[in-house]
């Protein structure tokens, strides 16, 4: 009997000494993810960020490298090319007050210039732009924020959220898209197939026609014969009464048009490897088009998509490509004077994460910016660097949380080699 009662205390014992040392480990792995946790959340200093990138970073190596950071931070902003090579950022700071700094990329300094210059971009006789009294470089990114300035001055924009897509001679496309206010996202409305020609030389508006398949989010791009391609998009269905967004069923599109300037006609063009809404599209310099991303799938199953294709005009057809490393929506592109694209940015929320897309080879070489950015600016300089600036390093989406800027600015060298960039 005493025996057994032995036997019996000594197991007693050794249970309660398993569990007691199981609870001390548990214990101590909760202390320490929580100590992760507090400390992920807690937003990194730039300068630390800076200086760890710095280590890793070589001249012509096709990596980011630090640049200047700016004179005071930017919520909104604009970034122009002036003919000098400098860049002008002009834009609003946290307590909405007009900023206008001006970068200089030899010097790698920017400084504060007066409120006025940074107001209105302005066009003389002879056709030379100038945004206060700096001269715009005259590329097709000026000339493009001069004819919106014109457009958003306007009534047309007032119920109507199209498709915008930049043609020669200071003139505006307008296609499909969605009404706003009572008529939101539905279909039936001539709104969402109209196509509308908006001349900012004249301030006038013709109707030029409609779309084949009512779209939204299609992503137009320019061909480098003058043909305006839309890709994919998203339908809303007309037959839901009228609610929310959420409720109604939501198509995601693989077919694509192609609108002729020329004759103001639609063609339906081939079908995309993958459906696609809010995605991005750019056009090489060997004029095939790079669309990349966006959201894919069905309503309630939609999700954000990593997948890439190519379309050819030659061919008028899409090839898959090789997937990017991450989802990406409505991120920024950026062609290169090499002819490759520099893809930055995921666009939901602040990300470093970055690709340069390889044009000869068709495949993405995954890069990281030194600090993760939303709504950033990027400025192909005259030496063929890319200058980043601004931009959120964290969206608030918590009551307790404030928004948290990007103040480093940052440059892209492109490498000698592609070889040098993995």
């Amino acid at each position: 009997m005493k025996a057994t009662l032995r036997v019996l205390l000594s197991t007693l014992v050794g249970t309660i000494a398993v569990v007691l040392l199981l609870g001390a480990l548990i214990f101590v792995g909760f202390v320490a993810c929580l100590g992760a946790w507090v400390v992920g959340t807690r937003p990194v200093s730039e300068e630390s960020i800076v200086k760890s990138a710095a280590t890793r970073t070589k001249s012509n190596s096709g990596d980011f490298a630090p640049a200047a950071p700016l004179c005071a931070e930017l919520r909104s902003h604009e970034a122009y090319l002036l003919q000098d090579g400098k860049v002008l950022l002009v834009g609003r700071d946290p307590r909405n007050e007009l900023k206008v700094q001006l970068f200089d990329p030899m010097q790698d300094t920017i400084t504060l210039a007066p409120d006025e210059y940074g107001c209105e971009i302005t066009k003389s006789a002879s056709g030379l732009m100038s945004i206060g009294g700096h001269g715009l470089a005259d590329t097709a990114e000026s000339r493009n924020k001069l004819v919106f300035r014109a457009l958003s001055k306007t009534p047309i924009l007032k119920d109507w959220q199209p498709d915008i897509v930049s043609l020669p001679h200071e003139q505006i496309l307008l296609a499909g898209g969605s009404t706003r206010g009572r008529d939101m996202l539905d279909t039936c409305s001539d709104t969402i197939t109209k196509v509308v020609l908006y001349d900012a030389a004249t301030n006038k508006q013709i109707l030029v026609g409609r779309l084949n398949v009512a779209r939204g989010n299609a992503a137009p791009a320019v061909l480098k014969d003058g043909r305006i391609l839309f890709t994919g998009g998203d339908l809303v269905d007309p037959g839901i009464p009228e609610d929310s967004r959420m409720s109604r069923k939501i198509t995601y599109l693989r077919s694509t048009e192609i609108y002729n300037p020329r004759t103001r006609r639609f063609t339906n063009g081939p079908l995309m490897k993958v459906s696609r809404s809010r995605h991005r599209t750019i056009v090489l310099a060997d004029g095939r088009v790079l669309v990349i991303g966006g959201l894919s799938g069905t309503a309630g199953k939609a999700d954000f998509t990593h997948t890439a294709e190519i379309y050819d005009p030659k061919t008028n057809s899409f090839g898959p490509l090789i997937p990017m490393s991450t989802w990406r929506l409505r991120c920024q592109t950026v062609l290169l004077p090499s002819g490759n694209v520099l893809v930055m940015g995921v666009g939901q929320f602040a990300s470093d994460q970055a690709e340069l897309f390889d044009a000869i080879n068709n495949k993405f070489i995954a890069k990281s910016m030194i600090l993760p950015r939303l709504w950033q600016t990027a400025t192909v300089l005259n030496d063929g660097r890319v200058f980043i600036a601004g931009g959120l390093r964290r969206l608030a989406v918590l009551s307790d949380e404030q928004d948290l800027y990007a103040k480093r600015c940052e440059l892209f060298v492109e490498p000698k080699s592609l070889e040098l960039a993995k």
